[in-house]
C-alpha cells in the first residue's frame, strides 16, 4: 500500500509530522483529518521511506497570488476552467506556476475536480485554497472564490512587502554603522596608538578601549566564532521546536510597540481568512481552523485553534474567541456585531479592514521615526569616536611641538 509522508497543525495549533499508508493522497487526507489535524504538506514516499522525487520545489506565496489572480482573470472572461489552466501553463511569466498548471489541467481533463487537481499537481497547496475551492465547485462559485483567494493571497503578499520595506533603511544604516566602526578599529586606531607609546603620553579612554576590544578579538576569533555558531545551532534547535517557538512569539508579543503590531497583523489576517472561507462555503470549524494555521505567531495560532475546537463543540464563535487572551475587544465586537446581524462574512471583513488599517498607521509610526532615532545615535557614536581621534591626534601635535 502507497505511504505518505505529511506535516499538520494538531488541536493546540503544534506542528506534528509522520508517515500513514493510504490507498491514495485523498485517502490519506481524509484519515488525517477525522484524527483532528489540518495537513499542509503531503508527499508520496518510496519504499524505503524517502520523499518521492517532485519536478519542482514547493510554490511561493507570491507565486499562488500569481497564480489566483491569472484564474479570477480567465474565470471573469468567461473561459471554462480548463481553458484557463491551459492558458496560464503557456503563458504565465513563472515557470513554476506554469508547471503547476499544466499539471493541473491533466488531472482536470482526465475527469478529476479542481481542487484534487492542484492537490495532485502540488501536494503542499495551501489548505486555504484547497478548502475554498472544493466549496466553490460545490456551490457553484469558482469565480468569486478565486477573486476572493486573490484579494486574499495580495494583502498577505503586500504586508510582507510593507514589513520588509519597512526595515530595509534601519538595516542599511546599521550595516553602515559597523563598516565605519570596523574601519575605525582595524585602521585608524592601530595607526595612532604607537604614536602615544612614543611620545609617553596618556591615550584617550575610547582609543584604550577599542585597541584592547580589537586586540582581543584578535587573539580569540576562532573561538568567539565557534561558539557563535553553537550557539546559533542550538537556538535554531530550539526554535524548530514547538515550545521553542511559542517562547520566542510570547517574546514578540510582550515587546513594545512591536507586539501590538504583531498582534493586529496576526488578528486582521485571522479575520481576513476566516472571511473568505466562510463567504466561499466552508463550514465554520473547519474554516476557523485553516484561518489559524495561516498565522504565523504560533501563540495566536494556538489560541485560534483552540477556539475553533470550542466551535466545533457547540460554542459560539464569539465567546469561544473572547477566552483567547491575545484577542482584542475591538474583534469581539465585531463578530458579536456579525452573529447577530447573521452577517458574519461582512463583519470579518469590516474587522481585517479596520485592524490593518490600525497596523497599518503603527507602522508607519515606527517606519517614520526609527530613521532619524537611528541617524542620531549612530551620528553620535561615530562623531564621539571621531572627536576622539581627533583631539588625540591635536595633543601629540602638542607634545611634537613642545
Amino acid at each position: 500500500m502507497p505511504r505518505f509522508r505529511y506535516k499538520a497543525y494538531d488541536e493546540h495549533g503544534r506542528t506534528v509530522s509522520g508517515e500513514i499508508e493510504a490507498l491514495s493522497e485523498h485517502a490519506a487526507l481524509q484519515t488525517l483529518h477525522a484524527q483532528g489535524l489540518l495537513v499542509f504538506e503531503t508527499s508520496a514516499t518510496d519504499a524505503g521511506g524517502h520523499k518521492a522525487a517532485t519536478p519542482w520545489r514547493r510554490l511561493g506565496l507570491p507565486e499562488w497570488e500569481e497564480f489566483t489572480r491569472e484564474m479570477a482573470t480567465y474565470l471573469q472572461a468567461g473561459l471554462p476552467v480548463d481553458d484557463g489552466l491551459r492558458l496560464i501553463g503557456h503563458e504565465t511569466r513563472t515557470a513554476r506556476v506554469r508547471k503547476l498548471a499544466m499539471a493541473a489541467h491533466q488531472r482536470l481533463v482526465a475527469g478529476q475536480s479542481l481542487a484534487a487537481s492542484l492537490r495532485g499537481a502540488m501536494a503542499d497547496t495551501p489548505p486555504i485554497l484547497l478548502a475554498a475551492i472544493e466549496a466553490a465547485e460545490r456551490s457553484g462559485r469558482l469565480t468569486e472564490a478565486f477573486n476572493d483567494l486573490h484579494e486574499l493571497l495580495s494583502y498577505q503578499v503586500e504586508l510582507r512587502q510593507r514589513v520588509g520595506a519597512a526595515l530595509l533603511y534601519p538595516a542599511m544604516l546599521a550595516i553602515s554603522a559597523m563598516v565605519v566602526m570596523v574601519i575605525i578599529a582595524t585602521a585608524l586606531v592601530p595607526a595612532l596608538m604607537p604614536l602615544f607609546t612614543q611620545s609617553g603620553a596618556r591615550p584617550p579612554a575610547m582609543l584604550t578601549f577599542i585597541a584592547h576590544t580589537t586586540d582581543f578579538l584578535r587573539a580569540n576569533g576562532a573561538n568567539l566564532a565557534l561558539l557563535a555558531a553553537t550557539a546559533g545551532v542550538l537556538i535554531s534547535l530550539l526554535l524548530s521546536t514547538g515550545r521553542g517557538k511559542m517562547l520566542r512569539d510570547r517574546l514578540i508579543l510582550g515587546l513594545p510597540f512591536f507586539g501590538h503590531i504583531g498582534r493586529q497583523r496576526g488578528v486582521a489576517l485571522y479575520a481576513h481568512t476566516l472571511g473568505t472561507l466562510l463567504a466561499n462555503g466552508v463550514s465554520l470549524d473547519e474554516a476557523m481552523k485553516i484561518a489559524a494555521a495561516v498565522v504565523d505567531n504560533a501563540v495566536l495560532r494556538a489560541e485560534m485553534t483552540q477556539a475553533a475546537k470550542e466551535v466545533g463543540e457547540g460554542a459560539r464563535l464569539s465567546d469561544a474567541l473572547a477566552r483567547a487572551p491575545h484577542m482584542p475587544g475591538l474583534a469581539l465586537r465585531f463578530v458579536r456585531v456579525g452573529e447577530d446581524t447573521g452577517d458574519l462574512v461582512s463583519a470579518l471583513r469590516n474587522l481585517a479592514r479596520v485592524v490593518e488599517r490600525g497596523a497599518r498607521r503603527r507602522l508607519d509610526t515606527v517606519t517614520t521615526l526609527i530613521g532619524p532615532v537611528l541617524t542620531i545615535a549612530i551620528g553620535l557614536l561615530i562623531g564621539g569616536i571621531i572627536l576622539t581621534v581627533m583631539q588625540a591626534m591635536l595633543s601629540i601635535n602638542d607634545l611634537a611641538l613642545r
